[in-house]
């Protein structure tokens, strides 16, 4: 662990740092690198966060606050030590809603609530089974809300033309182009019906412009499809963590 005053890394049986002399008083220092974890996770520094919050874990390794913040700077990371200190919180409080609420959430992220809900049914018989039955039940509406989700999003894609008029509107300054050339082109009817002028440039300007919307948005669309493969290629494996945590 490390002293609080100077920083310097001292044995966990030492009382007094070797370096500056300062007598070291483990209850103070918890709560000093707690406090400093709290400012950098409100400020979204979450990367300090996490050093300080483990920095106070080396002096006091059984707070379930403790387990409950540093779960939420990695819930924060996606990274999947999230689960480790949410069910480490679970181990000295079971029956804090608030953390059983956290593990649905971050198990939702990553489709694998299924996963989740096993595991609650075979702790059934530890823990009270009304209280394990309400997370299920949670568990159960959260994965048929996501369905539900999934296939309204799935039939919405089914149909190009509705999601390329969508990704139009979602462009605000091609719809303002878009409805100037619409504009030119109409008076270029009407100055062609009124004097006869060849109206050629406003119809390549307007098939130019068009082409460009089109290979832009199918750009934009190209981009997101490969960043959602990206996600799922590098998805975190959260199917195995719950058997490699035993409860104390």
């Amino acid at each position: 662990m490390l002293c609080p005053e100077c920083g310097a890394e001292i044995k966990e049986y030492f009382t007094t740092c070797s370096l500056c002399g300062k007598i070291i008083d483990k209850e103070d220092a918890f709560k000093k690198f707690m406090s400093k974890g709290d400012e950098f996770f409100k400020s979204n520094e979450i990367e300090k966060a996490i050093i300080s919050y483990n920095r106070a874990l080396d002096y006091k390794k059984d707070s379930e606050e403790l387990y409950i913040k540093l779960g939420n700077a990695y819930m924060k990371k996606n990274d999947k030590r999230t689960v480790t200190c949410y069910l480490k919180a679970l181990s000295y409080n079971f029956y804090n809603d608030v953390t059983h609420n956290f593990l649905i959430a971050f198990y939702s992220r990553f489709n694998k609530l299924e996963e989740l809900k096993s595991w609650y049914i075979q702790n059934k018989e530890k823990f009270d089974k009304d209280y394990i039955d309400k997370f299920i039940k949670i568990i159960e509406n959260t994965i048929l809300f996501t369905t539900e989700k999934s296939v309204k999003i799935g039939t919405q894609d089914e149909n190009f033309f509705t999601n390329f008029t969508k990704s139009i509107k979602t462009y605000l300054f091609l719809n303002i182009v878009f409805g100037v050339i619409l504009l030119l082109l109409a008076a270029g009817f009407l100055l062609s019906f009124l004097f006869k002028i060849n109206i050629s440039f406003f119809l390549i300007f307007i098939g130019v412009f068009s082409l460009i919307s089109l290979v832009f948005i199918t750009y934009k669309k190209m981009k997101t499809i490969k960043s959602l493969k990206k996600t799922k290629e590098t998805e975190i494996d959260l199917e195995n963590i719950l058997k490699e945590i035993k409860k104390d």
